[in-house]
């Protein structure tokens, strides 16, 4: 009896949670890890397991998109087709310099939108398309804006 009750015991105290908090370099490299493992085989689980340290990481809960992790974090939240987290976290977010963070806007409610309502989701193509012209043609030397364009087209 008192062998069932140590096992027991040892096994309440397993199932405790023992995460800590997660620096953001070490959330860089899980993200990166986990991505290339996910790309690689095809199996979710790897972006699941990123996915739940999120919460651990201390910038992410206060900040949410923010710093050297905030692309890694996108490519995490569109590969889980998370488009409604990442459409909020983009709404709220300033730090992202604001052509990125529309023209991702965009994306998002395309892909939330594509297979709900095509012609909704057009039109935020649409818009990122304009949004792209209209920075060419303020700086038609800007070959990065040539590049974005014609992705999106």
């Amino acid at each position: 009896m008192r062998t069932i009750i140590c096992f027991s015991f040892l096994f309440v105290l397993s199932c405790v949670n023992t995460k800590k908090n997660i620096t953001n370099e070490e959330l860089n490299v899980l993200l990166n890890k986990t991505t290339m493992q996910y790309f690689q085989t095809k199996d979710k689980k790897y972006l699941d397991v990123a996915y739940e340290q999120l919460k651990y990481n201390k910038d992410f809960v206060e900040k949410g998109l923010s710093g050297k992790n905030s692309l890694p974090i996108v490519s995490l939240l569109l590969n889980m087709k998370k488009y409604d987290e990442l459409e909020e976290l983009l709404i709220k977010n300033k730090s992202i310099n604001e052509y990125s963070r529309i023209n991702t806007l965009n994306t998002t409610r395309y892909l939330k939108f594509k297979d709900k309502d095509l012609p909704k989701a057009k039109l935020y193509i649409a818009e990122s398309l304009k949004m792209i012209k209209d920075t060419i043609d303020k700086k038609p030397n800007d070959s990065l804006r040539y590049a974005d364009y014609f992705s999106m087209r």
